[in-house]
């Protein structure tokens, strides 16, 4: 881009370009494959999944 264009809905980032012009990226990143994994490894369904996250403070890990 010529000119920098910013989603007003704050979707996406504008970073400066080698060209001296902008470039826009929008990514999109859905981690349900990771959580279905994580589930089917230990046979939980997504009650006893959400159960087991809500027991451990945000930051501490569930390997002990």
């Amino acid at each position: 881009m010529r000119e920098p264009r910013v989603s007003t809905s704050g979707i996406g980032h504008v970073f400066g370009a080698p060209t001296g012009d902008y470039m826009g990226i929008t990514v999109f990143k859905n981690g349900s494959l990771a959580r279905e994994r994580v589930r089917d490894a230990f046979g939980m369904d997504w009650k006893r999944f959400s159960a087991a996250l809500l027991s451990v403070p945000p930051g501490e890990t569930m390997a002990r």
